[in-house]
């Protein structure tokens, strides 16, 4: 397959964003070696290391201008521009995470806070994903389970590999382990990116679109913010023949569900709009 690339001029381009504060520990040496294997397949793959640790990325100030005004009104000028285009402009990202208190580090929960304002109006989807977390013992479903919101901003997210890494010597058996899920890492996160394929999306990705469909047309009708709505407007995504973000293959079934759920959801945010409270958008708790 490699060599099909070389003929053909392609050269690929994978961006790590590494959440450690630290540079030589446990995620950047699994990650090197994932990188490495990869390269195995293909020599001419490109890798550029982004640390987040070395990044001009200020702290979420939860203002919520970019979610309802667009990320242009964000009041932090700071390098968010040039990471999105760092990640537009390659092929794959891989997302590394050691596990901090049963969680994502902290400089890797502010990326995905700065970057909030995607889920509201996704674009990367020429890009596929791969999510890398290591621990000493415990959190990785937890670290996992907060950095694959990546989704909803688009990413065809091809595999999640945990990785326990004990302070203590490892075990041959362990050692094995890990060396079997970097090989299986690299093998199916490289054949995404050869292949180009759009994913079919899952049931909660259509949901997701359909709800939003709802949501940001709403808010135009009641002439809230239109931000969104514009968003999904110039991309032709409010017509209710469009069952999905970008042309790709929807299971009809789930495809339906998806659909009679946005329904729902635009009939559930009409009552709240009209005065009628309904969990999650009313604003006050009955006693």
């Amino acid at each position: 397959m490699s060599h099909q690339l070389s003929v053909m001029g392609i050269r690929m381009k994978v961006l790590v964003i590494m959440g450690s504060p630290r540079k030589s520990g446990n995620s950047y040496r699994i990650t090197k070696r994932i990188e490495e294997k990869m390269k195995e397949l293909d020599p001419s793959l490109e890798f550029v290391y982004l640390f987040l640790r070395d990044s001009h990325l200020e702290l979420c100030q939860g203002c919520g201008l970019c979610l309802n005004h667009g990320e242009n009104r964000c009041p932090l000028r700071d390098d968010r521009k040039d990471l999105e285009k760092q990640m537009l402009d390659s092929n794959g990202v891989i997302f590394v995470s050691p596990v901090y208190a049963m969680n994502v580090t902290a400089i890797m929960k502010n990326f995905l806070d700065r970057f909030a304002y995607t889920l509201h109006r996704p674009r990367f989807f020429d890009q596929h994903a791969l999510i890398v977390c290591t621990t000493g013992a415990v959190g990785l479903k937890e670290a996992i389970d907060r950095l694959s919101v990546i989704k909803f901003a688009g990413f065809n997210l091809v595999h999640s590999a945990g990785f326990v890494t004990p302070a203590s010597c490892v075990s041959r058996k362990s050692k094995n382990i890990i060396d079997s899920d970097i090989l299986n890492a690299a093998n199916r996160f490289y054949s995404a990116m050869v292949a180009r394929e759009p994913a079919p999306p899952g049931l909660i990705n259509l949901i997701a679109f359909r709800s939003q469909q709802a949501a940001f047309a709403l808010s135009h009708e009641y002439h809230l913010s239109d931000c969104d709505y514009l968003y999904f407007q110039e991309k032709g995504w409010l017509d209710e023949k469009r069952q999905y973000y970008i042309d790709a293959k929807v299971n009809p079934l789930k495809g339906f569900v998806s659909l009679i759920i946005g329904k729902w959801v635009r009939r559930s945010m009409v009552k709240e709009l009209q005065g009628v409270p309904w969990y999650p958008f009313a604003s006050r708790v009955e006693k």
